[in-house]
């Protein structure tokens, strides 16, 4: 091998261990199985499913992720939409928001930090 060729080999190499290490950042959706379920605040807390031998993605718990209404809702017997609350051990379908929603209240809100992509920003939009 040349140099040259080293050295591309070498920036090849690190180039993507750093885009693996990127995209490991970027939370964007999971399973999880839900924890507990606030009825007053429609908040859950859960745990995402994912968890594998290297540790990386090791299951933490979630807590008080705001559960959108559509998460609440099931067909019943007369194919009508009725409200079913969460319960422990069911599995839900949890996304990331791409922004900081800490302040958010139901409207137009100004984010406190520049978090991106955060576990700490997951709202839960279906079960499955």
């Amino acid at each position: 091998m040349t140099k040259s060729s080293d050295l591309q080999q070498v920036f090849n190499n690190i180039f993507s261990e750093h885009s693996k290490n990127l995209k490991r950042q970027i939370n964007v959706s999971e399973l999880a199985r839900v924890d507990s379920f606030n009825e007053g605040s429609k908040t859950a807390d859960v745990t995402p499913l994912i968890d594998d031998d290297d540790g990386y993605d090791k299951a933490v718990k979630i807590n008080s992720c705001p559960v959108m209404s559509a998460a609440l809702m099931k067909l019943n017997h007369t194919n009508h939409y009725v409200y079913d609350a969460l319960k422990p051990g069911m599995i839900v379908f949890i996304v990331f928001s791409n922004r900081n929603i800490d302040n958010f209240e139901g409207g137009k809100y100004k984010k406190d930090t520049e978090r991106m992509h955060s576990m700490n920003d997951a709202v839960i939009v279906g079960r499955y």
